[in-house]
């Protein structure tokens, strides 16, 4: 069994009396290229995203945010890196900083797929219209949407969902509402309750 790390607010093990989130845990983020040590950092972030305490939620956004800055980082991962970092930005109200870092990732040397571009897309339209930019983000969901017609059912009725709520800001009824159709039946066909009910 590995030795069991210290929490985040403890001191850290390496005796410099300062907490380890200041300390050995910054270097064993950005200082590794231990490619399965990433990948367990990362998926631990991406989890913490989903919790319903902003202090989670912010401490999954630093650990992101240092990971953004590595340069040990593989076109795949960055994109995951930074990708949910903005989810995690936009999760703490953050629309800006979170467009920010999607407008980093769009100038980066990574080329997504198109279901990552149409992930992408989805999250611009998400804080354009968090910030009252609703034709552009309209717009957003409408790229968004082309591309995910091959994607899968989640990520599209995702896509759907948001495009319906921008739509609806802005009084296109119609429009809203066949959105929130389809992706009212693409969680039903996947049996997603939970997606249904927000």
């Amino acid at each position: 069994m590995g030795k069991k790390q210290p929490a985040r607010n403890q001191p850290c093990p390496c005796g410099s009396g300062i907490k380890y989130k200041k300390c050995c845990i910054d270097r064993k983020i950005t200082g590794t290229d231990d490619q399965s040590e990433i990948e367990s950092i990362i998926q631990k972030a991406i989890n913490d995203l989903l919790a319903d305490d902003n202090r989670t939620i912010q401490s999954a956004v630093e650990i992101l945010a240092r990971l953004s800055q590595s340069k040990s980082l593989s076109g795949s991962r960055c994109e995951t890196v930074f990708m949910n970092l903005a989810r995690g930005l936009q999760r703490l109200g953050r629309h800006h900083e979170a467009l920010d870092q999607l407008n980093k990732l769009a100038d980066s040397d990574v080329k997504p797929s198109d279901e990552s571009l149409a992930w992408f897309l989805q999250l611009s339209g998400i804080s354009l219209a968090a910030l009252g930019q609703i034709t552009q983000a309209c717009e957003r969901f409408e790229q968004a949407l082309d591309l995910s017609s091959r994607s899968k059912p989640m990520l599209r009725g995702s896509i759907a969902m948001e495009a319906g709520r921008s739509y609806y800001i802005a009084k296109d009824f119609a429009r809203a509402n066949e959105l929130w159709r389809e992706a009212e039946a693409l969680f039903e066909k996947a049996g997603d309750i939970e997606h249904l009910t927000r």
